[in-house]
Order: C-alpha cells, then structure tokens, then sequence
C-alpha cells in the first residue's frame, strides 16, 4: 500500500509541475488574520480558516488556523504553524514548523523538522524525520533516518533505516520485508541501525541488526535477523530475544 502510493505520488507530482495552479481556500473574511503576502520567495500565510492548492510549488511561512491541503510540485516550509491537520502530496517536501493534528505526507525526498502533536504519518523515497511526534509515528520509505522523539508507537518499513529516537511505546521496525538473492551482498540491504531509548519494546525484523552503544531496551523485544546482532553496550539487552530469521518473510514473522 505504502509503496503504491510513493509511486503514484511521484507520478502526480511531475504531472502538476506541467500544469496550472489552483488555490482552493476560504474567502470568508472573518476567518482572516489578514491577507497573505509573499517575502523572500515565501508566501506567507496569516488566516484562521483552512488553505489548499493544487499544482505547481510552493514555499510557505506564517500560521494557519486550520488544515493545511496540498498537492502540489516540491513543497518547503520555514516555522509553519498550523492549527489543523497537514496532508500533502507532492515531489520533494522540506517541512518545519508545527501541526497541531494529524499529519499525512507522501513524496520523493522527505524533510520533516517540525512538531506533529498528533498522529505523523510519511510514505517517501528518502526520508528524515527530527523534531517531535506527540502520538504515533508511521513510515515507510526506501531509506530513512529518525532522530524524532516518538509519544507513543513507532512503525517503520523501509529498505534500510537508522533509528536514534526515544520512543514511548512499542516499535514494529521492518528493513526488507522480503530477502532479495540478488541483492545479499549488499550491506544496506536489510539494515537497522537503532540507538536512543525504547520504552516498551517490540518486533524489529531485517537481514542485520545493530545496536549503538548507549542504546536502552525497556520492555522485551523480539529481533528477527540472519545473524545475531551484537549486545554489548546496550542498557536492558536482557530484554532482547533473538530468534534467526533464515530467510523468511518479516510478515510471516510478527503477528499484525
């Protein structure tokens, strides 16, 4: 599901680029701090309703009371303050700022540097994720690197993925769902990197996993991999459960 909707989103960006722009929004004054502006490249946004567009890029500033619609070319944000829920479609997406509900991203290359103080959910190419997720994060991407602090649940998918993030409750981390012969040697392929603190555990499943040293387990985890993954320096390793993958897909290995 997630890499269909990475596929059709990177076809629907480069077919907006080609096209017109049109901004769907309201037009009730009262909802209006004032009129948007542009400076620096920036359209700066000051109103209370919702705004929406679609085609072409944008770079956005300034606050908004409600949701935040956009599907659209690359989208950057600088201190976006959003009041209402983010969902975005589009090629490449460099986001900062803060949402205050949930979060829906789907792109090419993906920035998220920001506070989502509800639900986070990301399908990218690449994808990076710092800041703050005040409940559950989702992400699925061919690579990834989270450094966010995670409120509750953490569930990633990706080819490989490095995770140094404290996450509050329970991690499902998958890294190559299905094991490709002809990709083996390679040493990205499958990979999990995991430092910072995981408060409740989990299942985590890949080809090779690896600790940081200084990395804290709080609750028991189970770890799938063709090898066993290396303990020492790990605050908790008695809470780890190792189990040999031997080739088998992560899906017929942790229970959804």
């Amino acid at each position: 599901m997630r890499k269909a909707l990475i596929a059709t989103t990177s076809l629907l960006g480069a077919t907006l680029l080609s096209g017109c722009v049109i901004v769907v929004g309201d037009d009730d004054a009262k909802l209006h701090y004032g009129a948007e502006t542009r400076h620096d490249g920036y359209l700066v946004l000051d109103r209370n309703g919702d705004f929406s567009r679609i085609g072409g890029d944008i770079d956005l500033r300034g606050q908004l009371g409600g949701d935040l619609n956009l599907v659209s070319g690359d989208v950057t944000t600088d201190d976006l303050q959003v009041g209402g829920g983010v969902s975005i479609a589009a090629g490449d997406v460099d986001f900062s700022g803060r949402v205050a509900e949930d979060v829906s991203i789907a792109g090419g290359d993906v920035n998220f540097t920001a506070i989502g103080e509800e639900d986070v959910d990301i399908a990218a190419g690449d994808l990076f994720v710092s800041g703050r997720v005040g409940r559950d994060g989702s992400f699925a991407a061919g690579e990834m690197l989270i450094e966010a602090a995670i409120g509750r649940d953490l569930n990633a998918h990706a080819d490989h993925m490095i995770i140094r993030s404290t996450v509050d409750g329970e991690v499902e981390l998958v890294a190559a769902k299905e094991i490709r012969r002809r990709r083996r040697d390679d040493p990205e392929h499958g990979l999990i990197i995991m430092g910072g603190d995981f408060r409740e555990g989990g299942d985590v499943c890949g080809i090779t996993i690896e600790f940081e040293p200084g990395a804290s387990i709080g609750a028991p985890m189970t770890v799938w991999a063709e090898s066993q993954p290396n303990l020492s320096g790990v605050r908790g390793s008695s809470n780890i459960s190792y189990i040999p993958r031997d080739g088998v897909d992560c899906d017929e290995l942790i229970e959804g």
